[in-house]
């Protein structure tokens, strides 16, 4: 699996993704390619997180995007916190992904991104949390 972003055009001159020939030097191939909802211009991606089925990309401004893991299409995307509110990186299981933002645990389904539900924590927690299928 590669992942890889561009960086802000005010940074580097803009490379795009590497070409066949250099993937083939590194017995690499691109599978899918897509571009998560982001505002290239004063936001970054600040955690990529990929389980079986899903690959999740959380933004520093709160944006959410999930991509099906095998085809590459977008399967939602959403403002799930304020800019620049602390997040964890999101776990998943077999049919949900749990992120921690500020001090809010929310639950979402990962294939289609509705809220199943949100806690409110009593402080701001070390870790994101654990999941399991249960």
């Amino acid at each position: 699996v590669l992942f890889a972003a561009a960086p802000a055009e005010a940074q580097a001159p803009r490379q795009g993704l590497p070409g066949r020939t250099l993937l083939d030097r590194f017995g690499l191939e691109r599978c899918w390619s897509n571009q998560a909802t982001i505002d290239v211009r004063s936001d970054v991606v600040r955690h990529l997180v990929a389980d079986e089925d899903v690959v999740v990309v959380q933004s520093r401004g709160g944006l959410v995007t999930v991509f099906d893991a095998q085809s590459g299409v977008k399967l939602w995307d959403g403002q799930l916190a304020r800019d620049n509110q602390y997040s964890y990186p999101a776990v998943t299981n077999a049919d949900a992904m749990f992120v921690v933002i500020g001090t809010t645990l929310y639950a979402r389904d990962k294939y289609d991104g509705d809220e199943l539900w949100s806690m409110r924590l009593p402080g701001v927690p070390s870790t994101s949390p654990t999941a399991d299928n249960n």
